[in-house]
């Protein structure tokens, strides 16, 4: 990173140290390639240009309503959010691949986590279980008819 900047929080951990290797792949392949051409068509810039300490700001002439806009079409293109801290803190085009693969995996991550935990669903009609509603922070069991909004 360049003297002086910080990683933004979250991001740390990876910003100085170099992105782990897969045997055989190279590091981001695919997903490097799609950034690299967002960022190229964003910026109007050709792909080539791309090399890993181009400053987005200063070579590029990025402003940051032009980081807001790749942002949104990174958002869009990986199923991602882009804090606005990450924008702040990316100088290179080096640091803002590192981000956002790291942003990438993440959701990944998250939404791995919350496919394997199942989700309880309590049918209409079905009666919730006093010892069921304590676990779940709930006061008194509760009936169809007494949850519906209708009943007076």
């Amino acid at each position: 990173m360049a003297e002086g900047v910080r990683a933004a929080p979250g991001l740390a951990a990876c910003a100085d140290s170099p992105a782990p290797r897969k045997k055989g792949k190279r590091v981001g392949g695919f997903r490097e390639q799609r950034v690299r051409r967002l960022v190229a068509d964003h910026l109007g810039v050709d792909a080539h240009q791309l090399a890993a300490e181009v400053s987005l700001t200063e070579d590029l002439a990025a402003d940051s309503l032009d980081l807001a806009e790749l942002a949104l079409g990174l958002e869009e293109e990986f199923a991602i959010t882009v804090p606005q801290r990450v924008l702040d803190h990316v100088r290179t085009y080096r640091e803002l691949v590192r981000a956002i693969l790291l942003l990438a995996r993440a959701a990944r991550h998250a939404e791995a986590r919350a496919a394997q935990t199942p989700a309880r669903i309590f049918l209409p009609g079905e009666q919730l279980r006093s010892d069921t509603c304590a676990q779940a922070g709930r006061a008194k069991a509760t009936s169809p008819v007494t949850a519906s909004p209708f009943h007076s």
